[in-house]
């Protein structure tokens, strides 16, 4: 790994800054009021203006310091350009007051360049604590191993879906409510399988699940965290060269509120 440069300076300045601006935006506002994290030693591997195949990835790691607000933060790093696709870690690993270190991968699922990475950190209510970009230089060229995959799991499919909860149940915001999916797999390898809230609300979900070949059932979870009507969920299946080999909108009707 290497220390970046000048950029990062740079990208710390305005962090700063997006921690005062942030902490005015989350519901517990006494709390992060106070809020004193502090990120240093910011690091990426492979190091800035490297040159990748797709799926390869970048990881961002960085060391911290806080003690308010007094709970587990979750973190993120993501490429919200939406130019070309791409996978990011989940939030496996939870900062805990005091100091530690996290670290997330990220990368492209196909060729283009990634210029930035948002870091996102938010509470246990799934209300943001801070963001912050790195700016960045990485290219993405084709792996031509995973492009051979390109058809793995076609005709893969679901064939049954229900909810722990009636959807047609009102909600407290930040109630996780599960999905319980039957496949029907036909891969080489593994398929990766998403239960996703289709909404523009705060949300977050599992991360993808590895489905192999054959006929089987799992559950798979999503929270809405925020007052909000949710009308449909979406059932995706990708294959190891991130190809879509199916996806099913199930219409629910559930309404959040405090």
């Amino acid at each position: 790994m290497l220390i970046l440069g000048l950029f990062v300076v740079v990208s710390l300045i305005v962090f700063v800054y997006a921690v005062k601006m942030a902490s005015t935006n989350t519901a517990n506002e006494n709390d992060m009021n106070k809020l004193d994290l502090e990120i240093y030693d910011i690091q990426l591997d492979p190091p800035n203006e490297s040159v990748l195949k797709a799926h390869e990835p970048i990881t961002l790691s960085f060391s911290y310091d806080y003690n308010s607000p007094n709970q587990p933060l979750q973190v993120w790093a993501r490429v919200l350009d939406k130019t070309y696709d791409s996978t990011y870690q989940g939030s496996c690993d939870d900062m805990l007051p005091g100091n530690g270190r996290v670290s997330r991968y990220v990368y492209l699922t196909e060729p283009g360049k990634i210029i930035d990475i948002d870091v996102i950190i938010k509470d246990q209510d799934y209300q943001l604590v801070t963001q912050f970009t790195l700016k960045v230089d990485y290219t993405f060229q084709k792996n031509e191993a995973l492009e051979a995959m390109a058809e793995d799991g076609l005709g893969s499919k679901i064939t049954a879906t229900s909810l722990d909860n009636d959807s047609s149940k009102v909600l407290k915001p930040g109630t996780s409510v599960d999905v319980t999916v039957n496949y029907d797999a036909n891969c080489e390898k593994e398929l990766s399988l998403w239960v996703i809230p289709i909404t523009d609300c705060n949300m977050t979900y599992d991360a993808a699940s590895q489905v192999p070949s054959g006929q089987g059932q799992i559950t798979k979870s999503f929270i809405v965290a925020e007052p909000c009507e949710l009308t449909e969920v979406q059932v995706v299946m990708k294959n190891c060269a991130s190809k879509t080999v199916f996806s099913e909108i199930i219409p629910v009707s559930f309404k959040y509120e405090n």
